[in-house]
């Protein structure tokens, strides 16, 4: 078991720790190619140094966004639209890298927090 870090912004961070995301989409990059189901995930407020520590208890790959979104439910995402998880998401990744690595939805149920 492993235990690995994701930094994020106050939205979603506050949405995961009000249990209303309960999926972490990222590039299936180098990193996120050794988590595994069961490693222990730190989730990190970027603004305040906030953390929630979580378990992965799913990965969910797909070779693109729109696939993941489109085959997962809205609500594990934070209640989002399609359009505007897509939206947001094309902020962060080009599609150039979302080709070359896929992606994967983090699965996760929370453990703890300490703000």
């Amino acid at each position: 078991m492993n235990t690995h870090t994701l930094h994020l912004n106050s939205s979603p961070f506050n949405k995961i720790l009000d249990g209303l995301k309960t999926i972490e989409s990222r590039l299936n990059d180098e990193k996120r190619r050794g988590f595994s189901v069961g490693d222990q995930l730190i989730f990190i407020n970027r603004e305040n140094g906030a953390e929630i520590q979580s378990t992965i208890i799913a990965l969910h790959h797909f070779p693109s966004f729109t696939n993941l979104f489109f085959n997962l439910p809205n609500e594990k995402f934070g209640g989002e639209s399609f359009e505007v998880l897509l939206q947001e998401i094309n902020q962060f990744y080009s599609s150039e890298d979302e080709k070359c690595w896929g992606v994967v939805g983090i699965e996760f149920k929370i453990n703890s927090h300490s703000i």
